[in-house]
């Protein structure tokens, strides 16, 4: 008897939900520090990108469940960053693999998958939702949106939606969900983390990080600035000598739309490139010196346990 195999196609929230260790989120101590990190670096992320001073609070509240093991904890961290526009949220925090972290520039996250995971492994264990709240200007209204996401499809499912006055002024991100956490063992983890960052960041504001939890409140000094670190610039490509498939995918017009920036800036590194190599005699090796330094910034160092 032959059984024929049987192919089937999964969707990026399913494959990330069937190995989720493969982000981090592999036990309750573990996932917790991972939560933590990656939000807060998100945030991180969100005030660099505008040249904002972060000050940035993370609130982690016992909700059921043992204090000395797995428990059921709730999560909740505001920045004041440049905020997510109201049409993007769903996407943003319910859709695996979306996020502004596809271009050219130096940040903290690379794949934009962190945060997503985050909410996703809440879900996951505690079948909850997760509010978002934000504002992209201090004249602009909040928007506040409940979501879950459709691990099936990989598509997020808008639970509630609506807006409200703005009387504070108030631009930046507010996050908050429920996850299942084991603090008791990740909180030298976290604590240590967070010394490290503030560390890093010595050109933040005098007090970047505010840690609540059930037991102190801790206020992680960064010095005595009052500006924040100036953003990474966009860098100049450094195409290696037979690297054709990336060159083809940049310079090829999505949509029948003009060429974007970074096109014109691939055609120009790549003319400057090959031109070059045209004047060099045959055999010599590439150089990287033709397409000028690299315009990048410094990130924070991520810590290793």
């Amino acid at each position: 008897m032959t059984v024929a195999e049987v192919f089937q196609e999964i969707s990026a929230a399913d494959f990330f939900y069937r190995n989720r260790d493969i982000a981090g989120f592999t036990s309750p101590s573990r996932s917790i520090y991972s939560t933590i990190r990656e939000l807060v670096e998100n945030s991180l992320d969100a005030c660099e990108t505008g040249g904002i001073p972060p000050d940035i609070y993370v609130r982690l509240s016992h909700e059921s469940g043992p204090l000395d093991g797995p428990g059921v904890y709730d999560l909740r961290i505001e920045d004041n960053g440049i905020g997510v526009p109201g049409d993007v949220i769903p996407s943003a925090f319910g859709q695996v693999l979306y996020g502004s972290k596809y271009k050219l520039r130096q940040t903290r996250g690379t794949f934009g998958l962190g945060g997503k995971m985050a909410l996703l492994y809440g879900q996951i264990t505690t079948h909850g939702e997760a509010q978002i709240s934000s504002s992209t200007s201090p004249k602009q209204r909040i928007t506040e949106i409940g979501l879950r996401t459709d691990i099936q499809h990989n598509k997020p499912v808008v639970l509630k939606k609506k807006t409200r006055t703005n009387g504070s002024h108030w631009k930046g991100t507010i996050i908050e969900f429920k996850t299942e956490a084991d603090y008791s063992r990740a909180m030298p983890r976290i604590l240590e983390y967070f010394k490290q960052t503030a560390i890093s960041s010595n050109t933040s504001s005098r007090q970047p990080l505010s840690f609540l939890t059930l037991i102190s409140l801790l206020s992680i000094l960064a010095g005595d600035y009052t500006t924040s670190q100036e953003g990474p610039l966009w860098c100049h490509l450094h195409p290696p000598k037979h690297c054709h498939t990336p060159m083809e995918l940049m310079l090829r017009p999505s949509n029948g739309c003009s060429s974007s920036p970074t096109q014109r800036l691939c055609r120009s590194s790549c003319a400057r490139t090959f031109s070059e190599s045209e004047k060099r005699p045959r055999g010599s090796s590439f150089s990287m010196r033709s397409l000028g330094p690299r315009k990048t910034r410094g990130i924070c160092p991520r810590p290793i346990w």
